[in-house]
């Protein structure tokens, strides 16, 4: 008497002396009573996919800087400054006094002609005035605050 057995994946029909195997499952049937042993799996070859080869880029050359003995001269704008030499021979012109007031103290040395008109610090060019004579000298222009503040704060009004 020959047993039939249903694959229980796919529902084909098994004879048990002529298949054994269906859908990767050993079907072993004994007293009519259908044991299941799986199949040992195949293990699964790895793939390995080939390393691609990554080429450096090509560095860029970084400027080198030249050393010479000498040190490099800073380039020396041109000063508002009048010279030491002239300011000292206009305030001994002028006695060290104001030219507008008389004042001895905090004396500065102002010029006629502003720089950025055309003036120069030539001798003609400048004259001697007292720190609020020479506030009074810029009024109307943005230092003139600045020039105020600083007088109070000396005074210590500020």
């Amino acid at each position: 008497m020959k047993t039939i057995v249903r694959c229980t994946k796919c529902l084909a029909l098994l004879h048990t002396k002529n298949q054994r195997y269906c859908c990767g499952v050993d079907y072993y049937v004994k007293y009519n009573l259908v044991v299941k042993t799986p199949k040992p799996k195949k293990e699964k070859p790895v793939k390995v996919k080939p390393a691609k080869v990554v080429e450096p880029k090509p560095k860029k050359a970084k400027a080198v800087k030249v050393v010479t003995d000498k040190p490099k001269k800073k380039k020396k704008r041109k000063s508002n400054k009048t010279p030491p030499e002239t300011r000292l021979a206009v305030l001994e012109r002028d006695n060290h006094t104001c030219t507008v007031c008389g004042s001895k103290e905090y004396l500065y040395v102002h010029h006629i002609e502003h720089k950025k008109h055309g003036g120069t610090h030539d001798m003609n060019n400048l004259t001697t005035l007292c720190e609020e004579c020479h506030a009074e000298q810029h009024k109307g222009e943005p230092v003139y605050n600045l020039m105020i503040a600083n007088i109070k704060r000396r005074k210590g009004q500020l």
